[in-house]
């Protein structure tokens, strides 16, 4: 403890004996400041505490502490009225490494670096110690993005810290999962499975945040009924026949159930219409087999199970995975007010569209690929690549949109494996950029120009207003030798 005498109030004195004291003590009984006083022959002992302030406080570099008040604890003295409110500015405030931490007059501790120090706080003849502790700043955190279990088992979680020197007994996550049913998670990042289904289990570290989604299963090895087979790859419409080899009789007191990949915490009777138009489960006169159609599969799936219950207790899985080819690859607007259609006059192209320039809002516009059927298998499908036929009229930007440069017509290929799609683009009413005699809109007057121009002076085709704008030499409303020749001459001399 320490002597920390500070205005301090006699309450009751008149019956003490004053044996000796420090300085002058007035009628008031007050005791000046600094002074010790010595009553029937005890020194008083008074303490102070900082609040705000722990034995062991962590930082972030840049970050600040500021000690909110300072009170006085007595001790010793009975009778006494404590001192008034001291100011953090009353006390002595010193670091024992600056590049740590600096603390100015107030006591407002500024972290520098990573690393560790001390902060002395001295009163009087009183000096308290506390740790700083600086760390860098948490930028973000990360979990595994999917794990597997089976219902029974284990698995701890790891936090993976950006920057990954963060001490991590500095910051220790908070855990939970979304759904307990299905997996528990406890504070030190042990999940356990529970039942079949999929959680997500969250961890949070001082704000930031990660999830890692956990799919339970039944695991198969420890089923009791044993099927002849354990999985199959079927195609639409086809069918197989599963047969009990082991575990059971008969079908009796067996309960058949499908399950879709997507979403494994929902199981379904065979029965029902919500997956049968998926799966069909049939019983045969056969009271151990099974037959199974692949009827149809969900957009983004091709994994199934069939699953044996009796007496509500799990017997065994079967799992299928459907094939099913890709047909067609389609070319689809995500941008509002963007129309595609199919190109069925033109042999060379799946799909068009026309785009007005006058319409900003469609100056940027952004595509997608669809699969006919959606749920088609194969290696490549996502990666999609784009061609752009005449990249005077539109471009690819870095984030994947387009950009209309000017009008004219181009084609658009996107590319997924071996697979292909086109799509005509057509951008009509650009009254900025029209040349004449410029027919494939690269800026300038060719040959090719001219010899298009011809083409359409001999065979008459039809002809939108800007091609006609295009083509029309002297703006007589039609497309003549003159204006071939016109044009000819133009792209030879220039």
């Amino acid at each position: 403890m320490c002597i920390l005498v500070k205005k301090v109030y006699l309450a009751i004195f008149n019956h003490l004996t004053l044996v000796h004291h420090l300085g002058t003590v007035p009628t008031s009984g007050k005791v000046e400041k600094n002074e010790t006083i010595q009553v029937a022959g005890n020194y008083g002992y008074i303490d102070f505490e900082i609040e705000g302030l722990s034995k062991t406080n962590v930082l972030n570099i840049n970050e600040t502490l500021t000690p909110e008040k300072v009170e006085f604890i007595n001790t010793g003295w009975k009778g006494y009225t404590l001192p008034t409110e001291i100011l953090p500015t009353d006390i002595t405030w010193k670091s024992s490494n600056d590049a740590v931490f600096t603390v100015n007059e107030s006591g407002v501790i500024s972290a520098q670096g990573k690393g560790t120090a001390k902060l002395t706080a001295t009163l009087g003849d009183c000096t308290k110690e506390y740790t700083i502790k600086v760390e860098k700043e948490l930028q973000s955190i990360s979990l595994p993005p999917n794990e597997s279990l089976y219902v029974g088992n284990t698995i701890t979680l790891e936090v993976t810290y950006n920057p990954e020197d963060i001490d991590p007994e500095n910051k220790k996550p908070t855990w939970s999962s979304s759904n307990n049913n299905v997996a528990q998670v406890d504070s030190n990042g042990k999940v356990t499975a529970i039942s079949a289904g999929t959680t997500e289990i969250k961890a949070v570290v001082d704000g930031k945040e990660a999830t890692c989604l956990v799919t339970v299963a039944y695991d198969p090895a420890l089923a009791i009924i044993k099927f002849d087979k354990e999985k199959a790859e079927m195609s639409l419409n086809e069918s197989t026949e599963l047969t009990i080899i082991k575990g059971a009789d008969s079908n009796s007191n067996i309960t058949w159930k499908v399950r879709s990949l997507t979403d494994i915490s929902k199981e379904y009777e065979i029965t029902d219409r919500e997956i049968t138009k998926y799966i069909q489960v049939e019983e045969t006169e056969n009271n151990k087999t099974v037959e199974i159609t692949v009827n149809y599969c969900e957009d983004n799936n091709n994994k199934y199970q069939v699953i044996a219950y009796k007496d509500n207790q799990y017997y065994g899985v079967f799992n299928i995975t459907v094939n099913v080819p890709l047909e067609q690859l389609q070319i689809l607007g995500s941008t509002i007010g963007m129309r595609i259609s199919s190109a069925y006059s033109d042999p060379d192209t799946d799909y068009k569209t026309t785009i007005d320039y006058t319409n900003e809002n469609l100056r940027k516009f952004e595509l997608k690929v669809g699969y006919i059927p959606s749920c088609a298998t194969f290696e490549e499908k996502g990666n999609v690549k784009w061609t752009i036929e005449n990249q005077n009229i539109i471009r690819q930007n870095e984030d994947g949109s387009f950009t209309i440069l000017r009008g004219g017509m181009t084609y658009i290929t996107a590319q997924v494996g071996e697979y292909k799609s086109k799509l005509r683009v057509t951008i009509i009413n650009d009254n900025e950029h029209k040349l004449k005699g410029d027919v494939n809109y690269d800026g300038k007057v060719t040959l090719y120009d001219a010899l298009q121009i011809l083409k359409q002076a001999i065979l008459k085709g039809n002809l939108s207003e800007d091609e006609l704008y295009i083509m029309d030499y002297d703006d007589n409303g039609k497309v003549t030798l003159f204006d071939a020749l016109k044009f000819l001459q133009k792209a030879i001399i220039g």
